[in-house]
């Protein structure tokens, strides 16, 4: 894997690694690019505000 936390391979991956198809998962996520890119391999996403 050599692409950063906002591509779609780090998702898939640890879906893979939990033996779970991306629908059944869910993400809690504080960076926009993150949530659209969960969004989009079907992952559903909860929005974690960043503080800073």
């Amino acid at each position: 894997m050599t692409q950063g936390k906002s591509h779609h391979d780090i998702f898939l991956k640890a879906c893979e690694k939990l033996g779970k198809v991306p629908k059944n998962c869910l993400v809690r996520e504080d960076n926009e690019a993150g949530i659209e890119v969960a969004y989009r391999v079907g992952i559903s996403v909860i929005c974690i505000p960043d503080i800073k």
